[in-house]
């Protein structure tokens, strides 16, 4: 008779947790809801540096001569 009263008692338990649990998973969740505005995050900025490139290559022309324009 023990051993009956166990296994209700485990197979109760069990469904006591599951019950909970479920009722926890469907909740919905609470958030903080804010209103955006509309707005300028920078208006502009100043950056001083130099220039490199990522690889220099040299020109050299075909023919003798001065280069008065590259396209």
């Amino acid at each position: 008779m023990k051993k009956k009263w166990k296994i209700i008692l485990g197979v109760l338990l069990a469904v006591l947790i599951a019950g909970y649990w479920a009722s926890e998973s469907f909740k919905p969740l609470t958030a903080q809801v804010l209103e955006v505005q509309p707005g300028t995050i920078s208006l502009s900025f100043k950056e001083e540096g130099k220039v490199v490139p990522a690889k220099e290559r040299p020109i050299h022309a075909i023919h003798g001569g001065r280069i008065e324009q590259i396209l």
